[in-house]
């Protein structure tokens, strides 16, 4: 409704004062909401809940408008069109958002050629290392430090005690990364 009148006191030659009036109405209704409309999506880019909240305030102060000017039935309407829209504006927002130049400068993302699935030499020596091994402190371990087991250099931790550098140490347990040692009781063969 406030679009018709609008395009007819727009097109209309001998347009009256009153229905300029509703044209003028009509426009600054249309014109909050598009611009309520495009904060709320603009919220979506830019988080905070500022632009997000004058962008709500510009669609009620829409629906005032047209609950002043025209009828309550046309303020229902508006509401309607921008609760809708504003949905519809934030849903295309999110799926925007990833392709968006904003997102490349807000998230981070992996560097090229950096597989983060990728297996480092150290979890590689990890692998190859089981619990029975034996190898030689290159550290103090105190608790945390260093050993040698074959070819693999590996950081170990022990369960409390202290191994002096160069003392044989055997592997008692992986647990997930940590490598448990202690000193052996054998000499290393």
């Amino acid at each position: 409704m406030v679009h018709l009148l609008t395009l007819a006191a727009v097109t209309a030659p001998e347009a009256s004062p009153e229905a300029l009036a509703q044209a003028g109405s009509g426009l600054t209704i249309i014109l909050l909401m598009v611009v309520g409309i495009g904060l709320i999506f603009l919220e979506t880019m830019i988080p905070g809940g500022f632009i997000g909240a004058i962008g709500g305030v510009c669609i009620l102060f829409a629906v005032v408008t047209a609950l002043l000017e025209h009828s309550g039935q046309t303020a229902l309407l508006v509401l309607a069109i921008g609760i809708v829209a504003s949905m519809i504006a934030i849903i295309l927002g999110w799926r925007q958002l990833p392709r968006s130049r904003f997102s490349q400068w807000i998230f981070l993302t992996p560097s090229p050629g950096r597989d983060f699935g990728a297996i480092t030499g150290e979890q590689r020596a990890k692998a190859a290392v089981k619990a029975g091994d034996r190898g030689l402190a290159l550290t103090d371990l105190h608790p945390a430090g260093a050993a040698r087991f074959g070819e693999h250099r590996l950081d170990v931790v022990t369960r409390g005690e202290y191994i002096e550098s160069g003392t044989p140490v055997e592997v008692v347990a992986i647990d997930g990364t940590r490598v448990v040692v202690r000193a052996s009781r054998q000499p290393d063969a």
